[in-house]
């Protein structure tokens, strides 16, 4: 049987072969191996005679650091402008938003510290109001005279409504 032909309106896949491929080939293995342009290398180290060396190569033996080379010029200095300008409105960005935080975090702190003071002066006039059955109190006049039953009662009960305000749990 004879392997049918294609149609003409069948697209036809383009294969190298011969030098093609093997141009190709040898092209794709030296590509890889290269690192790409502006990626070199550089290794630093101090010798035993305390020299400073720098090489593309790493030494034989010993100590080394690489060394990150600083990154290539920029093509258009207006592109590389506009970049600056971008990261340095992100850093902007993020210092006001950290500003922004920490102030919400004192903001936070000094509620807290409020409540919390709230909350235990509460808790003192409620033990006051009912370890002691005869509460003093000024009158708008600028008297003093004893609190009577009903309004003891009531200021324990707004006292207590004060805890459960401002006492967590």
């Amino acid at each position: 049987m004879m392997p049918e032909k294609p149609s003409s309106n069948t697209p036809r896949r383009a294969t190298a072969t011969g030098p093609a491929l093997a141009i190709a080939a040898a092209l794709g293995v030296l590509l890889s191996a290269a690192p790409p342009p502006g990626h070199a290398q550089i290794y630093r180290w101090v010798d035993g005679n305390g020299l400073t060396h720098f090489s593309q190569t790493p030494p034989p033996s010993g100590e080394y650091r690489q060394i990150q080379p600083p990154p290539p010029p920029a093509q258009d200095p207006h592109k590389a402008q506009d970049r600056i300008n971008k990261v340095n409105q992100h850093f902007q960005d993020q210092l006001k938003a950290e500003q922004k935080q920490a102030q919400q975090d004192h903001k936070d702190r000094k509620d807290r510290k409020r409540q919390a003071q709230r909350c235990h002066r509460a808790k003192k006039r409620l033990t006051a109001l009912t370890v002691r059955p005869h509460i003093l109190v000024k009158t708008g006049d600028g008297h003093t005279r004893r609190m009577t039953e009903p309004q003891r009662q009531a200021d324990i009960t707004a006292t207590k409504a004060r805890i459960a305000q401002y006492c967590p749990g």
